[in-house]
């Protein structure tokens, strides 16, 4: 587990800040996550392809998070590690970074999206 990344979403939260994982996982390795790796506390909802029944980068996928949340999609900054998932999420229209490592993270956050690195 990334535990600066997870620092920043609990410090996103802490600041009003809607934090959701979006995962692929299949159901045991979700249930992993969620149960022994503390992802239930750590964001304020989960998705998993498991649970949807399609998988990024359907439009599908991204469009059941966001109907489910009752978000705009102009509202929302998608990260992930894989371009065809980047690529699409901004088919389906929501804004999205391929997430290269916490310092190219922090970087973009601040300087593109104005979301400073909340120290302390």
């Amino acid at each position: 587990m990334n535990e600066d990344l997870m620092n920043y979403v609990d410090r996103l939260r802490s600041n009003s800040v809607l934090t959701v994982l979006a995962t692929n996982q299949e159901k045991y390795r979700t249930e992993y996550m969620l149960k022994h790796m503390g992802f239930d506390g750590k964001f304020d909802s989960i998705y998993s392809s498991a649970h949807i029944g399609v998988k990024k980068p359907a439009e599908e996928f991204y469009a059941k998070v966001i109907d489910d949340l009752g978000l705009v999609k102009d509202e929302v900054l998608f990260w992930d590690d894989e371009e065809r998932n980047i690529q699409g999420a901004l088919k389906y229209g929501i804004h999205a970074e391929l997430y290269k490592g916490f310092n190219n993270f922090i970087i973009t956050m601040e300087e593109k999206y104005k979301l400073e690195y909340f120290k302390g």
